[in-house]
């Protein structure tokens, strides 16, 4: 019986590591996700994975608009860091 109950114990605990190792990928895969850009129904641009279900959808002037600040916006950041709150960590690098 206890031969039984060691064998059932040892599987359980090759299930437990197995789960373990599947969850720790499935984090590392979200932290390393890359967000993909897409036309959205409305013709606009679409981009996909910032958020976990909604995309940020900006029309092309605006997505331009904001490009054309890309070095004033990574100042703002690096000047206001410790102001900012930062939810993506590891996701997306600026």
């Amino acid at each position: 019986m206890s031969s039984s109950h060691d064998e059932k114990a040892k599987k359980m605990q090759e299930q437990i590591d197995q789960l373990h190792a599947e969850l720790a990928l499935a984090k590392q895969q979200v932290q390393t996700k890359e967000f993909t850009l897409k036309v959205s129904p409305k013709g606009a641009v679409q981009i996909n994975g910032l958020r976990r279900r909604f995309p940020v959808t900006l029309y092309a002037e605006e997505m331009e608009m904001i490009l054309s600040k890309a070095d004033d916006i990574k100042e703002f950041i690096a000047s206001n860091g410790s102001a900012l709150t930062r939810r993506l960590v590891n996701k997306i690098h600026v």
